[in-house]
């Protein structure tokens, strides 16, 4: 009878076992072909030997004693630099701030690009001509090149 209550508790605690993930997996990729690129926690491909061998490295490092950092740094000397999930580096920080550098570059542009339509307007307003922007008539100066250039043609 003594015997149940420990059969059941190690029937309990078989599967936390089978599901125990090392804290430091979320540092990384995994470097398998087949699984192109997936974060190393949502990797769950069976036949996925590099996966598994990573976490049983990482389990390894994490019992030595080691801190995240040590872990990430051991890791990194074996798999290269592409297994880390987020390259924050000095190598790599323009890979962030890249596209927030071209979204302000592309708005100024569009600002001043606005600015001088706007302007053209106005100014085309207060002389009392109005710009016909779906047929678009060229300025004298630019009539009489084509109709010099046309009469040379003839």
């Amino acid at each position: 009878m003594r015997l149940i209550p420990l059969l059941l508790g190690l029937l309990l605690a078989l599967p936390a076992a089978a599901n125990e993930r090392p804290r430091t997996e979320g540092l990384f990729m995994c470097p398998c072909k087949n699984c192109q690129g997936k974060w190393l926690p949502n990797c769950g491909n069976k036949g996925c030997s590099p996966a598994q061998e990573i976490r049983r490295k990482l389990f390894e490092l994490e019992k030595g004693g080691m801190t995240d950092d040590q872990v990430r740094t051991a890791v990194v000397q074996v798999y290269g630099p592409q297994i880390v999930a987020t390259p924050l580096a000095r190598e790599t920080w323009w890979a962030y701030a890249l596209p927030f550098a071209c979204l302000l570059v592309g708005g100024a542009l569009v600002l001043w690009l606005g600015r001088g339509w706007i302007a053209r307007h106005r100014e085309a307003a207060e002389e009392g001509k109005a710009i016909d922007t779906k047929n678009p008539q060229p300025d004298t100066i630019e009539q009489e090149r084509i109709e010099a250039a046309m009469r040379e043609l003839e």
